[in-house]
This record gives structure tokens, sequence and C-alpha cells, in this order.
């Protein structure tokens, strides 16, 4: 199983996730995990492992409040970018 710890930045807000399995087998759904407040991508990774030849992205929140983002940011940006080939 590969790890790649990724960042990402739009409109002024920078997001950080892990990801496995980023070559999955296209016939497994992939799984986004958005934890909880304070929490960290990191704190998936043994499900990631278990989930494994599964494709999972683990986003970290942060305790930093952040700008609002405009312009359907999570739809049409974020997710394009995690989910796209």
């Amino acid at each position: 199983m590969t790890i790649q710890d990724r960042w990402t930045e739009n409109q002024g807000v920078r997001i950080h996730w892990l990801e496995a399995n980023a070559d999955f087998a296209t016939s497994l759904v992939p799984l986004l995990h958005i934890p909880g407040a304070f929490a960290t991508a990191e704190k998936f990774l043994p499900e990631m492992e278990a989930l494994a030849p599964r494709r999972c992205v683990a986003l970290s929140q942060t305790a930093k409040p952040m700008p609002k983002p405009s312009n359907n940011f999570w739809r049409k940006s974020t997710t394009h970018k995690l989910f796209s080939p």
C-alpha cells in the first residue's frame, strides 16, 4: 500500500489530505474520510491499510479558523481535484 501526503490550495484555503492506493482498481468505490473537529488524516491510517486495495482519501481538519470559501469551493474545486484521474 502506498500513502501519499498531499496539499492543495484554492482561494487562499490550504487543505491537507492523505491518499492511499491512488492507482486503485476501478471496480472498487473510493472512500473519502472527513474526520471530526481537530482530527488528522493520520488517525485514519489503520483503516486505510485494512481497506487496501481500495483508494482512500482522508482529510485533515485544522484548529485555525479558515476564510469562508465561495463559488461552491468543495463541490467544484476540491472534490474534482481529489477524485479526477
